[in-house]
């Protein structure tokens, strides 16, 4: 584990990545990258750009929000103006 400080970059920040690891993965400069945040759990996480994100919610529960969203429609919509 290395320590590393966070850069300041225009208006956001910026942590560099090591070269070894670079090296390792053949990530390049200016390649795009997926990353993953959680403030709850202070924890960054970066995919590389192959990488596929996973999804692991049941056809059922999906069928259930849609169904949940037809039916209050004009609630959601009230809700989210505000």
């Amino acid at each position: 584990m290395e320590r590393k400080k966070i850069l300041k970059v225009g208006d956001s920040a910026a942590v560099t990545l090591p070269a070894r690891f670079l090296r390792e993965t053949g990530w390049k400069p200016g390649q795009q990258v997926i990353v993953d945040s959680d403030a709850r759990t202070h924890t960054v996480v970066i995919h590389g750009p192959k990488a596929r994100r996973r999804t692991s919610i049941p056809v059922e529960f999906a069928a259930w929000v849609e169904e949940f969203i037809d039916e209050h429609e004009v609630l959601l919509k009230e809700l989210a103006k505000k």
